[in-house]
């Protein structure tokens, strides 16, 4: 009796204690996953750069790991990895290895709205499952032409704008994590003379980029959409000939131009080129030039003789300078041209200044605005400046007949020139 009763607790026991175990090794096989390591990632960012391929979500850990959330379902990342915009881009910047095998990756889209862990594979630094490796730009500099780049280019509307249309990047807008702009304000390089050499093609967008060298301010060098830039006759000083306008009566340096150098014999080891004969296009531009409010002080051989050393100009090399002496304009006022326009049909008639009954002694007025408006003949005269001097005159509003007008447009002038006012 004692016996079998022995036997039946050994026997209950031993139930007990499979079962104990059997419960323990069913539970480690749902046990959540544990990352064992986090290898560091050894290939360069650029080459980084992945896309989404839509089959598992982001969490905000490893995905089997207990605790972790999702971040963006496997739905939106259907929706991101058929995305046109570049802000969609992302980028893999951290890894993690599991106990069962498993890579995964900590990623961040280009714009930061996402960022977490998905799952990649199970071979490290390799883009598997839940994204692939992904080239955010095409080079297409192959399809270049002379044409593109032969010459110079100034941004068209240089300013603030993000769209990459108003400055330059370091590379292409949202093609690699955290690059941007060289300038936030492209108007400080508006001017600037850009020289294309490379060109490529955004993968999401499709559109085309070229890559300048600033020649003026070379920090500036990068990336713009193509359609960004307008083509300039200008050079930089050192692709031509620097030619310096000095008032001859004063010493003063009032303004300069870069003439393109263009050799007279391009045989030669020393060329040069002749700035002062007549017949060349390079003595044109260079009077062509002479600053506003200034003309040459020497009209002798066709204005070469206001070159300071003539004998230096003609034989000009590539990257010097020359002195090209001018003088100041006299001083010259504002002239009125007159019109009304028919407030119906918006048809102009021309205003003779005479027939304007009101104010009276009108005529007076406009010779007095006109005198008003005195300055260096060939400066500019803005729309706003001549306005407020017809108005200072009480000009604001006339009367021809019985029909009153009210003055609607100005036009912009020079000292010396013509403004165009028009009554309605």
């Amino acid at each position: 009796m004692q016996s079998s009763l022995k036997k039946s607790l050994y026997l209950g026991l031993a139930a007990v204690s499979f079962a104990a175990v059997a419960g323990a090794t069913t539970a480690n096989a749902s046990a959540a996953a544990t990352v064992t390591s986090n290898p560091a990632l050894t290939a360069a960012a650029s080459d980084r750069n992945v896309a989404f391929t839509g089959t598992n979500a982001i969490y905000t850990k490893p995905g089997t790991v207990k605790g972790a959330k999702v971040v963006a379902s496997t739905t939106t990342l259907n929706k991101i990895k058929d995305s046109t915009k570049g802000q969609d881009n992302v980028r893999v910047y951290g890894q993690a290895v599991t106990n069962r095998g498993s890579v995964y990756y900590k990623v961040v889209t280009f714009d930061k709205a996402y960022r977490g862990w998905v799952y990649g594979g199970t071979v490290q630094q390799q883009f598997n499952g839940g994204i692939k490796s992904y080239t955010t730009t095409t080079d297409t500099t192959a399809s270049l032409t002379t044409s593109d780049t032969d010459g110079y280019y100034n941004i068209a509307k240089p300013g603030t704008a993000n769209d990459g249309t108003a400055t330059t990047y370091t590379a292409p807008a949202w093609t690699q994590y955290k690059l941007g702009r060289t300038t936030t304000d492209g108007t400080k390089i508006g001017k600037d003379l850009l020289k294309v050499s490379k060109q490529a093609t955004r993968t999401r967008e499709g559109d085309t980029w070229v890559y300048v060298t600033d020649a003026t301010n070379s920090q500036y060098s990068g990336w713009i959409l193509k359609s960004a830039l307008t083509k300039t006759s200008e050079v930089p000083a050192s692709e031509g000939v620097t030619v310096n306008y000095v008032e001859q009566s004063t010493a003063k340096t009032v303004g300069s131009y870069v003439v393109p150098f263009k050799a007279d014999n391009a045989a030669l080891a020393n060329q040069t080129m002749n700035l002062t004969a007549d017949t060349p296009a390079a003595l044109q531009a260079v009077k062509g030039a002479v600053p506003a409010g200034y003309s040459l002080v020497n009209g002798n051989n066709n204005g070469s003789d206001s070159f300071g050393d003539s004998a230096k100009a003609a034989v000009a090399t590539k990257g010097s300078s020359v002195t090209y002496y001018v003088k100041a304009n006299a001083n010259a006022n504002v002239n009125f041209v007159g019109a009304t326009k028919d407030a119906t049909t918006g048809l102009t008639s021309s205003l003779n200044f005479n027939n304007v009954t009101d104010p009276t002694s009108a005529m007076a007025k406009f010779t007095a605005a006109s005198n008003a408006l005195n300055g260096q003949g060939g400066l500019s005269v803005s729309s706003d400046t001549i306005k407020a001097a017809l108005v200072a005159q009480g000009l604001g509003t006339i009367k021809v007949g019985n029909t009153t007008y009210t003055l609607d447009t100005v036009s912009p002038a020079t000292y010396g020139g013509q403004s165009t006012i028009i009554y309605k």
